[in-house]
């Protein structure tokens, strides 16, 4: 009793294996792209403190004492360098924040691909038992007959004696 459809079973349970593989590819590449987007809003809210207590610390120098043009000059190429990593800073947070919402993307894809495998696999299953409750029932019918012949033959001898 070979369930004919069986091959085609094992292919929708391949195609189901290789989508739970690729679903949790995709939320391992979720998870790495959410764990450096926290990195880089962290690199961003440290150098925020350090850029305020650093431009504090100048501009207290600065009120203290009389700057030459090159000292003040000096102090305004420092300031733009800190507005610039800064700068800096916020465009890597904007690229993470691209790349997790790509791998949320995925993700979802992948998740849809995944139900739908496995759906496939449910419907399969789900004929495949009953073919076997038919197969059963077709089974037990031939026995029944066959105990029905086995009956009438073994009746007609009892009428020949």
């Amino acid at each position: 009793m070979n369930y004919p459809f069986e091959k085609i079973r094992d292919i929708r349970k391949f195609r189901k294996d290789m989508s739970e593989r690729k679903l949790n590819t995709e939320k391992a590449v979720l998870a790495k792209a959410d764990q450096i987007l926290f990195d880089k809003e962290r690199q961003l809210s440290n150098h925020k403190q350090q850029r305020a207590q650093k431009e504090k610390t100048l501009y207290g120098a600065i009120t203290e004492k009389p700057l030459s043009f090159s000292e003040f000059n000096h102090f305004q190429q420092h300031l733009d360098y800190m507005r610039e990593i800064e700068h800096d800073h916020i465009q890597q947070v904007q690229k993470a924040e691209k790349k997790k919402q790509n791998a949320e993307t995925k993700v979802i894809e992948a998740l849809h691909v995944f139900n739908l495998r496995h759906k496939e696999n449910i419907k399969i299953d789900e004929h495949r038992l009953e073919w076997i409750k038919a197969a059963v029932k077709e089974e037990d019918l031939k026995l029944e007959n066959e105990m029905d012949e086995i009956a009438q033959v073994s009746d007609s001898f009892k009428k020949n004696e």
